[in-house]
């Protein structure tokens, strides 16, 4: 999954990734220690904390900073491009990926005013009724301006799970008022976040209905797409 997350997310940037590890880090490091570069989270307090640690190496360096859960290997290319791109072309500090849907799968619900401003994202367990009804979906995808964000990221406050949110960020940009940009997402497949066995086999799914789909735009006939697999191996992709 993590090497989805990190060939998309470096095509979009033209840059070498940086991992947050914590669980596992070794075994991550080992695997990637080619494709990425590593920081450390201990101990692991959210993923506000978790951003926070890679301001050390960034710091100076780079004038957006693109967050990505690594959870999500369906993310195109495309995609973070358009969204790097809004970024670029925005007054405001945050750019974010949102995506409509009646199936929440925990995300938290974006939340905005009469005049269609983003105001905050409201995690699934602290919302209202009335919020629970919100179809617009965080998907925990930004892009940021990476000088307000080094001075943000210390203003999050602690959770009382003891944790600091990444998602507090909306909210205080809202609160400095402050402009914040969404991309919605025209495939909602797209931000499937691969938690569970059934997620996993629905991502699979999905990622198997477009590559055969891009071997049938090229001319090749398959029977049945659905029960259709392709495989590397020898140098050749095999349809099998």
């Amino acid at each position: 999954m993590l090497q989805y997350t990190l060939e998309a997310t470096q095509a979009a940037c033209g840059v070498k990734p940086v991992v947050v590890i914590g669980h596992g880090a070794e075994v991550v490091r080992q695997a990637f220690e080619q494709t990425a570069d590593f920081i450390v989270q201990e101990p692991q307090l959210g993923t506000g904390h978790a951003t926070l640690q890679t301001e050390n190496l960034l710091s100076g360096k780079t004038d957006l900073v693109l967050v990505v859960a690594a959870d999500m290997a369906l993310l195109r290319v495309e995609t973070l491009s358009k969204l790097v791109k809004m970024q670029e072309t925005h007054a405001g500090p945050i750019t974010m990926l949102t995506v409509m849907g009646d199936d929440p799968r925990g995300f938290g619900r974006v939340v905005r005013d009469v005049a269609g401003r983003v105001l905050e994202v409201v995690e699934e367990a602290q919302a209202t009724a009335e919020q629970l009804t919100i179809r617009e979906l965080n998907t925990s995808v930004y892009c940021f301006e990476a000088g307000w964000l080094w001075r943000a990221l210390k203003q999050i406050p602690l959770s009382t799970k003891g944790e600091y949110y990444l998602t507090d960020l909306v909210g205080i940009a809202a609160a400095e008022n402050r402009s914040i940009a969404a991309l919605v997402l025209d495939d909602p497949n797209e931000a499937i976040g691969i938690n569970t066995r059934l997620h996993l086999a629905e991502a699979e799914t999905w990622l198997r209905s477009q590559i055969n789909r891009q071997w049938m735009i090229s001319g090749v006939t398959i029977i049945d797409p659905a029960t259709t697999t392709s495989r590397r191996g020898s140098g050749l992709t095999r349809i099998v």
